[in-house]
């Protein structure tokens, strides 16, 4: 399977839910059993993923967004920083997951 499925877009996407998910887990501690919400198409990609590359995807999807969340400051242009580090992160961390 060609794992090159993801935009950078989609990327993105999935970072920042995942930032909300690790958010809101601090927040309501280790109890906190919510899902990580994503668009369909997003998940559907997912779907095609082998349970291991699916794990593989995910671990890599955490280091790049514990890296990220440091950026959440509260400021106007944070979106803007974090988009910019997110994809400066992608371009090496998910290199093979990403469209050319």
């Amino acid at each position: 399977m060609n794992k090159k499925i993801f935009a950078k877009k989609e990327i993105t996407t999935i970072v920042m839910a995942t930032i909300e998910y690790m958010e809101a887990k601090n927040i309501y501690g280790d109890g906190y059993e919510d899902d990580i919400y994503l668009p369909k198409p997003i998940n559907d990609k997912l779907t095609l993923f082998s349970n291991e590359e699916f794990d593989r995807f995910f671990k890599i999807i955490n280091e790049l967004s514990a890296e990220v969340i440091e950026y959440k400051s509260g400021e106007l242009n944070e979106l803007n920083r974090m988009h910019e580090e997110i994809n400066f992160l992608a371009d090496t961390m998910l290199e093979e997951y990403i469209l050319e």
